[in-house]
């Protein structure tokens, strides 16, 4: 079973305008911000977000009173998966 979350400024949290073109590829662009990329960069660093998400919600459950597990350090996300 494929999930799909929607992908967000990762500022203010709304769904970029998609559908304009420039040199020959796809853009879209934050309403609210004017933040603009590539689609295919938007998709791969809001997949990017929703790993790095899933890896801390892993790393938040292996500390022990034995042994101390930090996570990677925290990165700021231009688009992020909602």
């Amino acid at each position: 079973m494929d999930e799909t979350f929607p992908v967000l400024c990762g500022k203010c949290h709304v769904s970029p305008e998609q559908g304009f073109e420039r040199d020959g590829e796809m853009w879209a662009a934050c309403p609210m911000r004017g933040r603009e990329d590539r689609i295919e960069d938007i998709q791969r660093e809001a997949a990017e977000y929703h790993t790095d998400k899933a890896v801390r919600g892993v790393f938040s459950g292996l500390s022990s009173g034995v042994m101390t597990v930090e996570s990677p350090p925290e990165r700021t996300y231009r688009w992020i998966t909602g």
